[in-house]
């Protein structure tokens, strides 16, 4: 099974040279996210985790590990009520 066919990819924009990825969530007006990316300096994985207006980064050695942690995160999330958004939403809403 692939991400698209999980339903877990939300209308995410590439970056540049593919480099990273940004899954949309709210639950009742509250919007998460977490973006997956490759560091600026360094061979390593980041993944920016955002609650509302807080947000911290935990980094990784390993794609894999990165997955596992971000599929945690998304699991448990998804498990507390929390859907995916599609990030347009998100925006539209501000304007």
């Amino acid at each position: 099974m692939t991400y698209g066919e999980s339903g877990w990819i939300v209308c995410c924009p590439h970056m540049p040279h593919g480099s990273g990825m940004i899954y949309f969530f709210r639950l009742a007006g509250d919007t998460r996210t977490c973006e997956t990316r490759l560091e600026s300096d360094g061979p390593r994985f980041e993944l920016i985790i955002t609650e509302g207006r807080e947000s911290h980064v935990e980094r990784f050695d390993d794609a894999m590990a990165l997955y596992d942690r971000q599929a945690e995160l998304r699991r448990t999330w998804s498990m507390h009520g929390w859907r995916t958004i599609d990030p347009v939403d998100e925006y539209d809403e501000e304007e």
